[in-house]
């Protein structure tokens, strides 16, 4: 078996096809600069996207709430990751303890199986709002966003 050596040649015009160390420094940072501007572009756009989502499944978890006779008080958002989002919305607590309001419970979770994917998924949990309810408590256990249709029917 006969082998040959195979090698690469540079053209003859070698000034035109060298790059110095800067130069290939500087294509690099720019490439790493640009790639890390694009993917902060993404994921904020994730964010948002999911947040829209989130608000989407709200209202339907509300509207199914107050077509059962429920009213809720008001729902709030923690952003767990730009994937994961978690809703907890508070009611009265005549209707937190009705007998029928593990009900919703499959509602909800339903909606959460049927909206999963890679890229989102929202949990909803449901809190009695009674006199003694603190909304900053809410902000520190990361519940920073407020549903704002709920908000504006007070």
């Amino acid at each position: 078996m006969h082998s040959e050596v195979v090698s690469w040649n540079l053209p003859h015009d070698n000034e035109a096809h060298t790059y110095s160390v800067n130069h290939v420094i500087h294509a690099y940072t720019k490439g790493i600069n640009d790639g890390m501007e694009k993917n902060e572009k993404l994921f904020l756009k994730q964010l948002d996207d999911n947040k829209k989502t989130a608000g989407n499944d709200t209202t339907k978890v509300i509207e199914y709430l107050k077509s059962r006779g429920i009213n809720p008080i008001s729902a709030h958002l923690r952003i767990e990751s730009v994937y994961a989002l978690d809703v907890l919305i508070t009611v009265s607590d005549e209707d937190f303890l009705k007998d029928s309001f593990s009900e919703n419970y499959t509602f909800v979770n339903h909606l959460q199986q049927i909206g999963k994917t890679d890229f989102y998924s929202i949990t909803f949990n449901f809190i009695n709002q009674s006199k003694e309810f603190n909304k900053e408590l809410l902000s520190s256990d990361g519940y920073f966003l407020s549903f704002s249709p709920l908000e504006k029917s007070k």
